[in-house]
């Protein structure tokens, strides 16, 4: 008999919020400063409707 498998530990997901960035901030130039730190799999730089 097998033993059942054991359940997957759920990814650790993290979030990181960066406030007042530069408008020139583009996805590519945040993961490019920020992997120091650790592999980045997800980036979005949002952007308020406001003209800087």
């Amino acid at each position: 008999m097998s033993k059942p498998e054991s359940p997957k530990e759920p990814e650790q997901l993290q979030k990181l919020f960066l406030g007042s960035s530069s408008f020139e901030t583009t996805d590519e130039s945040l993961r490019g400063r920020s992997e120091q730190w650790g592999t980045l799999t997800d980036c979005v730089v949002m952007r308020s409707g406001l003209v800087p």
